[in-house]
């Protein structure tokens, strides 16, 4: 869609109106095995390669084995000869290749057999802070996947980044695997340490005056913030809602002033361990004042505000005036006015731009 990147000054813009396992390991492999059999990828990136389905057993060995290389051109003969000497370098009653295409290359996995899959994820204690759902969606978790090292620590990591993102910036975590040998799962704890949860500092806006900045500050820490969920204070708990919240209660804050095309972009949160608070920074851009008017018929603010797209978009171009006036036309007419037209026109001036 198209903005007035330029600044101008102050918009005119008037509208005349007139009158867990539900399937088993095994049928996920031949479902893996269909696909791959049916696609070739002989020539396709690859942007990674793993050992699956042993948590035993010593895998830099096995790994110096892969012939096929990362990010080099997928080449069957290579998945072969590694397929071969994986057999060979274990004892593995067979390797079974899953390929995966994805936007960045092909994910290349040799499953070892007889495999081991995941079983379940278990956080005992997060659990208390957070929902086991919720848990599981930070972790990514996704069931009947064979086992592999890799995947255990990228759930290691993306719990610690969820917890950062939730104000626990001291969390720590640490998987624990346990082997069920009797259903072939690997069951994985992770023990979860969130410490402290931090709380708010100071709000840092960029970008805008110093009286624009008391002003949008202030405004977080009114009455209307608090209805909004958006209240933020020095020394009040971090919350990821919170802040998500304020993002959207300044850039209304900005509307409220006419600069329907500003723009409030959350930056940065900085971490201070010492006085556990957490600094926020945005960048927020005014852009020119827009001032909408409508002439010819009496339209309700609040109603104007549903009608007229330039207050959902925070943006004005023609394609958004048009759609405005269109918008306008099909409310008049539902009101019985069926001969009701809307006209509006893009005039530049000194000053800004007037749509008529």
């Amino acid at each position: 869609m198209k903005t007035f990147r330029r600044r101008i000054g102050t918009l005119f813009v008037v509208a005349v109106a007139a009158g867990l396992t539900s399937l088993a390991p095994k049928l996920h492999s031949q479902q893996i095995e269909a696909t791959s059999a049916a696609v070739s990828y002989e020539g396709q990136r690859v942007s990674s390669v793993q050992l699956a389905g042993q948590p035993d057993g010593n895998p830099r060995k096995l790994r110096a084995l892969i012939a096929q290389p990362v990010n080099a051109p997928y080449a069957q003969a290579k998945v072969d000869e590694t397929v071969a000497a994986l057999k060979k370098a274990g004892d593995f009653k067979d390797v079974e290749v899953q390929v995966t295409p994805a936007a960045e290359g092909v994910h290349v996995v040799f499953v070892l057999k007889p495999a081991y899959y995941f079983g379940v994820y278990t956080f005992p204690k997060a659990e208390k802070t957070f929902s086991y759902t919720r848990l599981l969606q930070a972790a990514n978790y996704s069931k009947q996947e064979p086992f592999t090292q890799e995947k255990v620590e990228e759930a290691e990591s993306s719990l610690l980044e969820f917890f950062h993102r939730t104000g626990f910036f001291l969390a720590t975590v640490e998987p624990k695997m346990q082997t069920d040998q009797a259903h072939g799962v690997v069951n994985v704890e992770y023990d979860i340490n969130l410490k402290k949860r931090a709380k708010f500092g100071d709000v840092i806006l960029a970008g805008v005056s110093e009286e624009q900045t008391k002003r949008l500050n202030a405004s977080l820490r009114s009455i209307r913030a608090r209805i909004k969920g958006a209240y933020i204070k020095p020394g009040k708990p971090y919350s990821l809602k919170k802040l998500t919240a304020a993002t959207a209660f300044l850039q209304q804050q900005l509307g409220k002033q006419h600069f329907l095309a500003g723009r409030v972009k959350l930056v940065s949160t900085l971490y201070n361990a010492e006085t556990n608070r957490t600094d926020i920074k945005y960048d927020v851009t005014e852009g020119p004042k827009i001032e909408i008017k409508l002439a010819g018929a009496h339209v309700w603010g609040r109603t104007q505000k549903k009608l007229i797209p330039m207050y959902q978009e925070n943006a004005v171009d023609p394609d958004l005036v048009n759609e405005g006036a269109q918008d306008l036309t099909s409310y008049f007419q539902s009101k019985g006015y069926f001969g009701a037209k809307v006209q509006s026109q893009i005039q530049k001036q000194p000053s800004g731009v007037t749509v008529l």
